[in-house]
Formats: C-alpha cells, structure tokens, sequence
C-alpha cells in the first residue's frame, strides 16, 4: 500500500491496477508503445525523409560498437571504422527535398536559384514532433525507466567536459546513464545501461546519420542561432525558441498516456507503476532465487533483483520501501553486467509488446 501520492492496487487477476481510483488494464501499455513508436516512425519516413523508408538501411546492421573511442568528438556515426560503412552527410534527405514540387525547396528565377524559407520551417516543426515522440519512446522503452533529468543528458557526442553516452552493442542501441540517487552519499558514479528495442533503435539512427545534418544545413541557410551539431540527442530546439527539460518530458508523458491510455501519469507516477510492473509480471519466482549476493545495506538479495532495481536507478531497499508499493548500484559497466542488463530490459520490451519475430521486432498489442 502507498503512503504517498501514488497509491495503486492490482486486481486479483494482475490483470488491472488502479490508479487514483483510475482503473488501466495493462492491455493499454503496449497500446501505449505501439502508438508512440508508429507515430515517430511514421512522421520520421513521411515527413522527415518525404516518404523513403530509411530506417531500414542496410548499412545499419554493419555499424560497429564504439564503445571504446574516448577521443573527443567520438560517437557512433564518427566512429572510423562506422566512417567507412555509412557517412554521416545531409546529401541523401536533401536530395529528396530537392525533389518536392509543393512547395518547391528552391524558387528558380531568371538570376539564380534561392532557398524558399517555408518549407524549411515546416520541416523544423516536424522535427521537432519527432523529437517529442522519440523522447517518450526512449523513456518508456529502454528498460526500468530513467528520471527526466537523466535522459535529457543523453549525449551522442564525446566531448573534452562530458562522456557520451549513447552506443553500439552488438547492434543494440545503448543508452548508459550514469544519474543515481544514492550517489551523492555514497561518493560512487553508478553507471545504468539502457537498452532500446530494435525498432527505436532504427528510428534513433536513422535520425542521427541522416535527418541531423540536414537540419544543421537548415539551420546555417535561414541562420538559426545557434546552428551545428549539438553533442546532446535532446538540445535547444532547432527552431531556437525552447529548451528540452524535464518538464517538457512531463507535460508528453502526461498527454500521450492520457490519450492512450485514458489517464494521465507523469515521470514519477509511471516509474512507480513501471517498477510495479517489473517486479510482479515481469520476474518469475525461480529469478529471485536464481543467484543471491549482499547490497549495499548488507541484505540478502537475488542478483537479478538487484538488477531489475538498479536499472529503475535505486537500491532494493529503497525499491521495497518506496517504488510500486501496493494497497495491502552498479559500480561499473563489465560484460556481465550488460547481459544482465539486457535481459532486464528485453523482458521489459516484451511486457510492453516488443516481441521479437525472426530477425526484427515488431510492435504488437496484447489484448
């Protein structure tokens, strides 16, 4: 039972919680991701790339990690290696723009040809829609969810201050976010590794190596300030008027679910019900005594339970006391603990309805 402000109850089946006296079937959460994801992709072909489905470039599949260039200026699209399978370059989008006759991206006169500023514009207004989509959809579908204040320092770029943080693994898109709350206690960066499912990871580069660089290019033509590739996925925005926040995410989280799903939860209320949801559908009793270690308060727990915690960014202690509460740290990023890692959030794709079908992931909707 909650004490806070989050109170909710499973139904005896686990088949319906309450939330705030809001029943929410958990049918509607992989509605939820179907209609984030298929929205983004949906305005990244039609829209960002006019029509050419190149999220499912070929080269994608060749990529190589790059984990282990900590050169500043280091990321996967600059990655030498990834350099010679795919450049990163605004030819291929801007060549479909060039293309478009309503309107025309150039006004052709007797003297020269000049860039007409209106579907420039329109163009910066739906990318920063997609933005919006695939800022929920990282958020929702990476695994045990990240605070905003976390996401919204996912950086793509390797800079001389800051790490990047966005990967490659086995071509697997990774976000590894180092935010922890028990960190300024114990004086220990704890490092939270991420992982998108194969369609948001599509979507994710298919952003990066080709709409990014053509609004870099917009952005310098109608000289937009400031202009060039931020090393953050979720900068000031392109058109320059907004800054990415936690309460930008917020105020999304609150009205897609509310869309969606008939009620509207924000960050914390969907983190309390995502760790709800983890522990009681997505663990089974033989996972809780599979393996056993001490945590950091000395207590006996099963190691994947702690991994289930640690990803949700908090300790099993605190998980106990304070996360998914019904009515009635990681010191580092070694191979085992990015296996682990990737189960977690592979059991948590499939109970949003991320099912994995051959060789892609497709969306489907439990009913």
């Amino acid at each position: 039972m909650t004490t806070g402000n989050e109170a909710f109850e499973w139904s005896e089946d686990m088949t319906v919680l309450r939330y705030h006296d809001e029943p929410i079937t958990i049918a509607q959460f992989p509605i939820l991701a179907n209609n984030i994801v298929t929205q983004a992709q949906r305005i990244l072909v039609e829209k960002l790339c006019f029509g050419e489905n190149m999220t499912e470039h070929e080269s994608f599949g060749q990529l190589k990690d790059s984990r282990l260039d900590n050169r500043s200026g280091a990321s996967i699209m600059c990655y030498e290696p990834n350099r010679k399978i795919l450049s990163l370059s605004p030819k291929s989008i801007l060549t479909l723009a060039l293309r478009q006759t309503a309107p025309r991206w150039k006004s052709a006169t007797s003297q020269s040809d000049s860039w007409n500023a209106i579907p420039m514009q329109t163009y910066l207004h739906l990318h920063e829609l997609f933005l919006d989509y695939l800022v929920v959809a990282c958020h929702i579908l990476g695994g045990q969810p990240p605070r905003g204040s976390e996401l919204h320092r996912l950086r793509i770029t390797q800079t001389a201050e800051s790490d990047c943080n966005l990967f490659l693994l086995n071509g697997e898109v990774m976000m590894v976010l180092s935010y922890h709350k028990g960190q300024a206690k114990s004086g220990i960066e704890k490092i939270i590794p991420r992982f998108l499912p194969a369609q948001v990871g599509k979507l994710v580069l298919c952003y990066l190596y080709f709409v990014r660089p053509f609004i870099v290019m917009i952005q310098r033509i109608l000289r937009i300030v400031p202009c060039g590739m931020s090393s953050l996925m979720w900068a000031k925005d392109s058109i320059g008027k907004k800054s990415w926040d936690p309460a930008r995410l917020r105020i999304l989280m609150q009205w897609h679910t509310e869309r969606y799903m008939g009620v509207e939860l924000h960050i914390q209320a969907w983190r309390q019900i995502a760790v709800a949801m983890d522990r009681d559908l997505s663990r089974t009793p033989k996972d809780l005594i599979d393996s056993t270690e001490y945590d950091d308060e000395g207590k006996e727990v099963s190691l994947l339970e702690q991994d289930h915690n640690g990803q949700a960014g908090h300790s099993t202690k605190v998980a106990d006391q304070h996360y998914g509460l019904e009515i009635g740290d990681i010191p580092g990023l070694d191979q085992s603990i990015l296996v682990r890692y990737r189960s977690v959030a592979q059991k948590w794709h499939q109970l949003m309805g991320m099912v994995l079908d051959g060789n892609d992931t497709s969306i489907v909707c439990i009913s």
